[in-house]
């Protein structure tokens, strides 16, 4: 009888064991998905915030400060192309005109479906500029 009780309890805790695990598991994935959840949030609004700082920077036609945002970020990430095109933008502006083709040309290298609404309108006007001066 005695060794009866001891196999069940043995048996118990077994079982709660294997439970203790899978509950763990549970836990632990629980909280990955949520941290990856708060990072992709964070992500879309530094990314929003960047793109709304660098369109300030232009509408108020601080150009200079525009390169300078542009370039602290593609430090870190030099295949951004809103950066790329924002950093031509710029260039254009500052009538810097070799430098902004130079850039429109790698916008469209990272992006080619930029091409008709981010670059050709812009990219035509620099060219025209380059071929007066």
């Amino acid at each position: 009888m005695e060794t009866e009780i001891i196999d069940r309890l043995e048996q118990i805790q077994s079982t709660l064991n294997y439970l203790s695990v899978a509950i763990f598991i549970y836990i632990s994935f629980s909280m990955i998905k949520k941290i990856s959840q708060i990072s992709i949030n964070f992500h879309a609004l530094w990314k929003s915030r960047w793109r709304d700082k660098a369109y300030n920077y232009f509408e108020k036609q601080k150009y200079t400060e525009l390169l300078q945002h542009c370039e602290s970020e593609l430090e870190s990430r030099p295949n951004l192309v809103m950066g790329v095109w924002w950093k031509a933008r710029a260039h254009h502006e500052l009538g810097n005109i070799e430098s902004a083709i130079e850039n429109y040309n790698r916008v469209l290298h990272l992006e080619p479906s930029y091409k008709a609404e981010y670059v050709a309108p812009y990219f035509d006007v620099s060219n025209q500029e380059l071929k007066r001066s």
